[in-house]
């Protein structure tokens, strides 16, 4: 028997790992903030801000995808697993308790 560490996250699929390309793509390269009240999503990434799965998902749907040549739409629980490959603190918007959070 081979002592083996087992992962928490499994390793992503080649189709996943292809979509998180066009992920990273689309946060890393959108324009920087002009407003420090209201930073770009990499900016928030910096900064550990929680991120939320659902505002995330929602503006990657909105264009960003196409504008870094990706045709289709993502899924929030896709955005979560890109998340947690790159180590970005992200949560949903409605608690386990099925109670939208008031503060993040």
């Amino acid at each position: 028997m081979e002592d083996t560490e087992t992962s928490l996250v499994a390793s992503p699929t080649d189709q996943q790992v292809s979509l998180f390309r066009y992920i990273t793509q689309a946060v890393v390269t959108a324009p920087r903030a002009k407003d420090p009240a209201n930073p770009s999503w990499h900016e928030k990434m910096l900064m550990y801000d929680p991120i939320i799965l659902e505002d995330l998902t929602a503006w990657l749907n909105s264009g960003q995808l196409d504008r870094v040549g990706y045709d289709g739409e993502v899924a929030p629980g896709d955005v979560k697993k890109w998340c947690e490959s790159k180590s970005v603190c992200c949560l949903w918007r409605v608690s386990l308790n099925g109670k939208e959070r008031k503060r993040f």
